[in-house]
């Protein structure tokens, strides 16, 4: 089982060199909050079985990005070890064609989980909601 103690693990992704590493990175408590404005609801973009999911700015070094933030919500019927089951799984499972965990944070009661945000909106959103007609090419 992966624990919380660990500040990065290296994975590699089939779509980039076999050289390149991509970090599963620990954020802090006060990162995500800072990030979603202390989980504002004007920041949230939807939510799911796991809770609420929302777009927050984080710093990437000198330059700000946006990620999606899904926090979990204690009431749910998720709870740690499916979290942990989640972080270990797709720390590892990297593709193109794929949303990539960026990371995770595990502080206190606070768990939640990191992802890259999809600028043009997901799948399901072009199929079910905007109507979006996909060709093969």
């Amino acid at each position: 089982m992966l624990t919380g103690t660990a500040k990065d693990v290296k994975i590699s992704s089939p779509c980039t060199p076999p050289t390149l590493e991509q970090p599963c990175r620990r954020f802090s408590v006060a990162e995500l909050s800072s990030a979603t404005h202390n989980f504002d609801k004007r920041w949230c973009i939807g939510h799911g079985g796991f809770g609420m999911v929302y777009k927050g700015m984080i710093s990437n070094g000198p330059t700000k990005s946006i990620y999606v933030i899904k926090r979990l919500n204690f009431m749910s019927n998720q709870g740690a070890p499916e979290f942990w089951v989640e972080v270990k799984l797709l720390s590892r499972l990297r593709h193109c064609n794929l949303v990539h965990l960026i990371g995770y944070c595990n502080g206190g009661k606070e768990m939640a989980l990191v992802y890259e945000y999809m600028h043009n909106g997901s799948l399901f959103d072009h199929l079910h909601k905007k109507g979006t007609i996909l060709t093969w090419p």
